[in-house]
């Protein structure tokens, strides 16, 4: 008789054995996810917006540790590079027109210009100011025992360079250096409005009050105590000062005497505040039904209110009449600042998960276009998206190894990371 096999696994020819048939079950699932994965990425980094290289004008290197941000006054650039020396370059070439070495490390803090010069600081405690024209120091002052940053902040404010030290906060005069005044150094920030100092600081039990100095002299000009126990400046606009206190409230002082200009507006913990075009914008994170609200700076009535394109907003910026919003499920929206009324809405420009700039310069607007930068900080890369401003419509994207600063002409100055600055002419189309 036969053996009868019947029952047992029998051997199969061909490519399809019972190992790999188990392989092959696995590996159909490997297969979907991998797909899913590989179309995931592709939805997500793929961009619709067609790439165009920019023309370079010129171009300039430095050192890579440049920490100063590169300023722009009339027609010249002022650079601190990373070993110590201040450079003045002509916006229209890139030449020279001036270099200072100052003999020391910068400090990380921004460069300021003023009527009276270009003020600047090093990391042995030293702060110059330097002639705009030629460079020379005009003064040098000095803080006793720095063996670090010289202060934590500091302003040209009139006639007078306000600095924030450590162990004090001073005011020098910007003829000769001289210390016109100190004062023991406050709590919180600090804003120069005019010829007022405004400081925020604390007053025992977690509570905080605001007060005016003057810059020339250093007195207290007025005290505002409000009745909460958390209180923040939200801007400084000529000529109010916002002010907001946490529960409850928005308020609008005077920078002269410290009154309420306005009746207290409604406030969110950690809201979102424009301030544009006579009307300010309280915007609540994550918002929904009626939590964003715009008033007017005359008389603080309201403007409009509700959920708009509002509801969800993570970004906020106004420009020209309009505000720009990024919301939580990827819509970049235009709005009329003084309706709040929609006037287009678009997919976010750039790749998901990317973060927007957090400076002045994220949205910059033309007579007929939009220009949005993104930041992805991990691969040290921007990138500048062009709008059609009346429609919303893609036109064109550049992809930059720095920080791009834009010019009224069109051009775009770029701070590299490499420590370059470079002159680039914006396209056109």
């Amino acid at each position: 008789m036969p053996e009868d096999r019947s029952g047992s696994e029998r051997p199969c020819r061909g490519f399809w054995t019972p190992r790999r048939r188990t392989l092959g079950c696995l590996g159909l699932p490997v297969l979907v996810v991998l797909g899913a994965s590989i179309a995931t990425w592709y939805a997500g980094f793929h961009d619709p917006y067609p790439l165009l290289q920019p023309r370079i004008l010129w171009e300039r290197p430095f050192s890579r540790a440049r920490s100063c941000t590169d300023i722009i006054h009339e027609e010249c650039v002022i650079v601190a590079d990373g070993e110590g020396r201040v450079h003045c370059l002509d916006l229209r070439t890139g030449d020279p027109v001036w270099v200072t070495d100052l003999g020391a490390r910068f400090a990380h803090s921004t460069l300021q210009v003023g009527d009276a010069g270009v003020l600047a600081s090093t990391w042995d405690g030293n702060i110059a100011l330097l002639d705009r024209g030629s460079g020379d120091a005009r003064w040098t002052y000095s803080i006793e025992g720095a063996t670090a940053p010289p202060y934590v902040w500091a302003r040209i404010a009139d006639d007078r360079v306000v600095v924030r030290t450590r162990t004090s906060l001073v005011g020098l005069d910007t003829r000769n250096g001289r210390q016109a005044w100190a004062r023991e150094p406050e709590f919180g920030l600090l804003h120069v409005h005019g010829d007022t100092l405004i400081v925020a600081r604390g007053v025992g039990s977690g509570r905080t009050e605001l007060v005016g100095q003057s810059v020339r002299t250093g007195e207290p000009l007025w005290v505002y105590r409000p009745t909460a126990a958390f209180i923040e400046v939200l801007e400084v606009n000529d000529p109010r000062i916002w002010v907001g206190v946490d529960p409850g409230w928005l308020t609008v002082l005077d920078p002269k005497d410290g009154h309420e200009v306005l009746p207290r507006l409604p406030f969110w913990s950690n809201a979102s505040v424009v301030v544009h075009w006579g009307v300010v914008t309280t915007i609540k994170p994550g918002g929904g039904a009626c939590e964003a609200c715009a008033y007017s700076l005359r008389d603080g009535r309201e403007v409009w209110a509700g959920p708009r394109a509002h509801a969800h907003a993570e970004t906020t910026q106004a420009v020209r009449g309009s505000y720009y919003v990024w919301n939580r499920d990827g819509a970049f929206l235009r709005l009329d600042a003084m309706s709040g009324a929609v006037l287009w809405s678009r997919p976010s420009p750039g790749p998901r998960g990317f973060m927007i700039m957090s400076t002045t310069e994220r949205i910059i607007e033309s007579d007929d276009a939009v220009h949005v930068v993104i930041c992805d900080d991990d691969r040290a890369q921007h990138w500048v998206y062009c709008l059609d401003r009346g429609t919303g419509e893609r036109r064109w994207r550049m992809d930059l190894r720095g920080h791009p600063h834009f010019l009224e002409d069109g051009r775009m100055l770029v701070s590299g990371w490499d420590g370059s600055l470079s002159l680039l002419e914006r396209p056109s189309r």
